[in-house]
């Protein structure tokens, strides 16, 4: 275990994996479940209103939102933005655009690796001598 600083209270505490303290990790549990409550109890309100009615900080329902814990009416408005281009989104970090983007960009390096992975070497005239010697 190694002696880390929270990321939310800047308290000490030891840990191998965590980045926040266990005081912090509850007091998350208990947000989340006061936001979710209010969303179920209240259908169709803003985040504008959560955080108000809740008092939990907007930054940690976005959080909520972005992990896919919390979703909003689609009519109450975005409360994201996307990480590459701005534009409001519902959820996640990306907008259909960039996401589709993304993915395509991987998939296309994931085909030149596995390309490049299949074309063996074009033996040198010492690798050939080297192996004609060996047989």
């Amino acid at each position: 275990m190694s002696l880390r600083n929270c990321k939310r209270c800047g308290k000490a505490f030891a840990s191998l994996t965590r980045a926040i303290c266990q005081d912090c990790v509850e007091g998350m549990e208990e947000d989340f479940k006061l936001v979710r409550e209010f969303i179920k109890d209240n259908p169709g309100v803003s985040m504008e209103i959560v955080v108000e009615a809740t008092g939990v900080k907007s930054e940690i329902i976005r959080e909520f939102i972005k992990q896919g814990d919390i979703k909003f009416a689609e009519h109450a408005g975005p409360a994201l933005e996307c990480r590459k281009c701005g534009k409001p989104i519902y959820r996640g970090e990306y907008c259909i655009m960039c996401g589709s983007e993304i993915a395509d960009t991987f998939k296309a390096s994931q085909r030149a690796g596995v390309k490049q992975r299949q074309e063996a070497p074009k033996p040198t005239s010492f690798s050939r001598s080297y192996r004609d010697k060996k047989r």
